[in-house]
Formats: C-alpha cells, sequence, structure tokens
C-alpha cells in the first residue's frame, strides 16, 4: 500500500510504527520524490532464508571472502542482541551489502531494532526489549505476519474514530447541569 502525505506527516507515522511493537511487522519506506510516497510492506523472509549472511557468524573463518562484511555484521548482530534499550551504534557497510544486511534485520528476531542507512553507515538503535517477545500478539505476527494486516486496520479505523469524537466533543457545547 503506498500513501502520499506531506513530509511531516510521514516523519510522524515513521516514529509512530517505530515505536510500537504491534507494528513491527510492517516495512515503511519513504519512496520517490516530493511528494513523496510512504511505501507499507509485510516483513515475511525469515533469519534462516540467509544462509550467505549466517555462514558469517561463526568463529570458524567460513566466508571470509570479504572480512569488513564479516566484521561488521557479526558486530552488529552481537549489538542487535545485547544492546539495552535506546543505545544505538553505526556500522559501515559497503553499498553493496547495505539492502543484504537491512533485509536480514528486518526478521522477527530483530523486529526490536531499528536500523536505517545515515551517509555511508547503517545506524542501529534499540527501539524496545528483545524480551518483550513473550507478547501473545508478537507470537501471532511470528506466525501469520499477514493476519496482522486486519488488526491494524481496525486500529486505525479506532483511532479515527477517537479522533472525530474527540474533534465533535470540542465543538459541542458543555450540557447545563
Amino acid at each position: 500500500r503506498e500513501l502520499q502525505l506531506t513530509r511531516e506527516v510521514r516523519k510522524r507515522l515513521h516514529s509512530v510504527l517505530d515505536a510500537d511493537e504491534l507494528y513491527a511487522p510492517v516495512r515503511h519506506v519513504s519512496r520517490g520524490t516530493e511528494p513523496k510516497k510512504l511505501v507499507l510492506t509485510f516483513k515475511k523472509q525469515r533469519r534462516k532464508d540467509f544462509p550467505d549472511l549466517l555462514r558469517l557468524l561463526p568463529d570458524d573463518g567460513a566466508g571470509d571472502a570479504d572480512a569488513s562484511l564479516r566484521e561488521n555484521f557479526r558486530e552488529a548482530v552481537r549489538f542487535a542482541e545485547r544492546a539495552s534499550v535506546g543505545e544505538e551504534k553505526k556500522f559501515v557497510f559497503e553499498a553493496q551489502h547495505r539492502r543484504r544486511v537491512h533485509d536480514f534485520f528486518d526478521c522477527p528476531e530483530y523486529w526490536h531494532v531499528s536500523h536505517q542507512t545515515v551517509k555511508d553507515k547503517i545506524l542501529f538503535k534499540i527501539k524496545w526489549s528483545p524480551t518483550a517477545a513473550d507478547d501473545p500478539m508478537r507470537a501471532v505476527a511470528h506466525d501469520h505476519p499477514d493476519g496482522i494486516a486486519k488488526e491494524m486496520l481496525d486500529v486505525e479505523e479506532a483511532v479515527n474514530s477517537v479522533d472525530r469524537a474527540a474533534g465533535a466533543a470540542n465543538r459541542a457545547p458543555a450540557p447545563e447541569i
């Protein structure tokens, strides 16, 4: 789904989506030129779908074709698994590897990690504790990433309804007592 929004609304929506675990399975990217479109898709890949990157994790030296990629990738995974909420760190990845690294960190195991390219680096930030994975809604999202779409639409409808009601309440005269 694509939404054409102003810059301010896009930035606000990005921060709302990043802050709420309910929206963790939703990838949100701004594309195009102004007025940019906010593209929403569901993250479907799993960690096991990345054998090329997973082979870089063990200490056995396998897959040492690019030592820089290996070292930075291992550090990024270690950071994602051990850092505290709010911590952030930048890692340098060559341009040809960045998209693949972003895709890897879109897996459910790393939904608690924000990652974005800033200049020639990827900035990683811990959004919430990975132990929040005990949440039953998160388990549903892991098993059925498409099933959460209706939940999101219902939440959006409810928020809009509350906004409309609040606006009407602000315009309505106070009842006499």
